[in-house]
């Protein structure tokens, strides 16, 4: 133990203090952020002090981050099952005799020599109900190769499907 008279300083190491007259050593206290001593065995990649560590987040912090993506999930997860169970849309095509023979026109235009020049017109229906294939017959008027003007007639069998007309077994033949 080291005496002095009294509370004299004395320096020791390079650090300048008092001995307290009761004889108990008190050392000079620096910042304690950056007083910090710790033996570590890996000389390359020392440890990191208290004062530069990253602190924990708190327990609240994580939990709402916890609820938030937890109602996240379950949300989209809800919402890709409702759409995913709804029934396919009802077809929005209502079948009229007027779209039979569109659709029978549609098929004949290929076969004309000038389809730009057709005029349809006199279409007949073998029935009127629209849920049974119905044969569609009438008249076109077109230009033949040699620019004059030539009706000709057409008949089609239109089949009722979801989606619309089914045209099939489409016949063209001159009046």
């Amino acid at each position: 133990m080291l005496s002095t008279a009294g509370n004299d300083p004395i320096t020791v190491s390079g650090v300048t203090g008092t001995v307290p007259s009761d004889g108990q050593h008190n050392p000079p206290v620096e910042n304690p952020a950056t007083q910090w001593h710790q033996t570590y065995l890996n000389p390359i990649a020392p440890p990191v002090p208290p004062h530069l560590r990253r602190r924990a987040w708190p327990a609240w912090v994580i939990g709402l981050i916890g609820l938030v993506s937890t109602s996240l999930v379950v949300g989209l997860g809800l919402l890709f099952a409702a759409r995913s169970d709804t029934d396919p849309p009802a077809s929005t095509t209502k079948l009229t005799l007027s779209s039979a023979a569109a659709g029978c026109q549609e098929k004949v235009l290929p076969q004309l020599k000038a389809p730009g020049t057709a005029k349809f017109g006199g279409e007949e229906y073998s029935t009127t109900n629209t849920t049974v294939p119905v044969r569609v017959s009438g008249w076109v008027d077109a230009e033949n190769s040699f620019g004059a003007l030539v009706r000709n007639r057409y008949s089609c069998l239109a089949t009722p499907t979801d989606h619309g007309w089914s045209i099939s077994d489409v016949t063209f033949s001159a009046w």
